[in-house]
């Protein structure tokens, strides 16, 4: 005993139809595209040298200087004494001192004021007042005690080399982007390894502002400081599955009147993340892709083909808007149908070397409106 079945394979006038560029919200708590928002924080602290530095030159101390000349007349009628460029002057500690300002004449029963020179640079230039007072090389053939000299102030600017180290603006900026860059990486492995299964994470993770802290300021005179640093991260967990069944579902809501998507080939889906918002909101931008033909009521067709001689139930077949038919009868050929209709299997299918859907609707942005039953691809 056996029960005889049919195979009807109908080869169908198909056309590509495709929805470009559609755009699908997805939020945690509702579907079809279920969102799971994992937040993490992550803190850390880190020590850093400063690349700053006051630096300080070995430079000679500077003053002046007053000459008193309380001779009443000299020789040959000249206006006065004449200090040159360079006169050297000793301080009360043997400290020399060199005169900057030009050549000099200080007048008889007078005063002139010159700028003075440490001959040694350094901080020991840098003397008290009224400690400068001999004049070396003077006077003759004047009588040098009516003739003098003394700093009315202490001298200064004198300076020995010194670098000390302090922290800049740059410093600051580049620990607080090398603590953030640290723990971007740290929140992304952390989310990678929180995934379950059949999830995939968005590939923009949502980082909240640093809260950023240090020990020492930009200017403060410190060989190192330390950084603080607190980030809150955000992954979006979503199930690739579920992206590709809204789309499928999509296109199918989106085929032409008297249409039928062509289930047996399969319905291609492109996506990617459009955009992600803090709180799990995320946007899918993708595309669908598959082959649609004229509708058929397979009951319809059932009924009429069921114990009706195979020549009239390809003749009737033959008749439907498609390509061609093929009728296939098991365990072994009879002359009738199968007189059961639920032993007759119906296949409405793309030809066999059809190229896929998607490369079928390469460069049409959709499909064009229903074909009518004598159309052919």
């Amino acid at each position: 005993m056996f029960v005889p079945s049919a195979s009807v394979t109908l080869v169908a006038q198909a056309a590509p139809f495709t929805e470009k560029d559609v755009e699908i919200p997805a939020q945690p708590g509702k579907g079809p595209i279920h969102v799971r928002a994992v937040t993490i924080s992550n803190s850390n602290s880190q020590g850093f040298k400063v690349t700053g530095s006051i630096d300080v030159p070995l430079a000679p101390a500077t003053g002046q200087v007053v000459y008193t000349n309380d001779l009443t007349q000299g020789i040959s009628n000249s206006p006065g004494l004449l200090f040159r460029y360079g006169q050297r002057l000793m301080n009360t500690n043997g400290l020399e001192f060199a005169q900057t300002s030009g050549d000099t004449v200080v007048p008889w029963h007078g005063q002139k004021t010159v700028n003075v020179v440490a001959v040694k640079p350094g901080t020991t230039g840098n003397v008290g007042d009224h400690t400068i007072t001999q004049i070396e090389n003077c006077c003759d053939p004047f009588d040098g005690s009516k003739i003098h000299v003394t700093n009315p102030l202490a001298t200064g600017g004198g300076t020995n080399p010194s670098s000390t180290p302090q922290m800049t603006e740059s410093d600051f900026d580049a620990a607080r982007a090398q603590l953030e860059q640290s723990i971007h990486q740290s929140i992304a492995q952390q989310l990678a390894a929180a995934g379950q299964q059949g999830e995939k994470l968005s590939e923009t993770i949502i980082f909240g502002p640093p809260q950023f802290t240090t020990d020492h300021q930009p200017q403060d005179k410190v060989p190192t400081f330390t950084g603080t640093m607190t980030v809150v991260g955000e992954g979006d967990f979503y199930i690739d599955s579920e992206v590709i069944t809204a789309y499928k579902t999509y296109l199918a809501q989106h085929v032409p009147n008297n249409q039928q998507l062509l289930t047996e080939s399969p319905i291609q889906v492109t996506y990617r993340l459009l955009s992600s918002a803090k709180g799990g909101f995320l946007v899918f931008v993708g595309s669908a892709s598959a082959y649609v033909a004229p509708t058929l009521d397979e009951a319809q067709i059932r009924a009429a083909i069921v114990g009706r001689p195979v020549a009239q139930a390809r003749f009737y077949l033959e008749k439907l808007p498609i390509r061609s038919v093929a009728i296939k009868e098991e365990p072994l050929a009879l002359p009738l149908m199968p007189l059961l209709d639920r032993r007759i299997t119906l296949h409405y299918v793309v030809q066999s070397n059809a190229p896929s859907a998607a490369a079928a609707a390469q460069g049409t942005p959709k499909a064009a409106p229903s074909p009518s039953p004598s159309h052919s691809p």
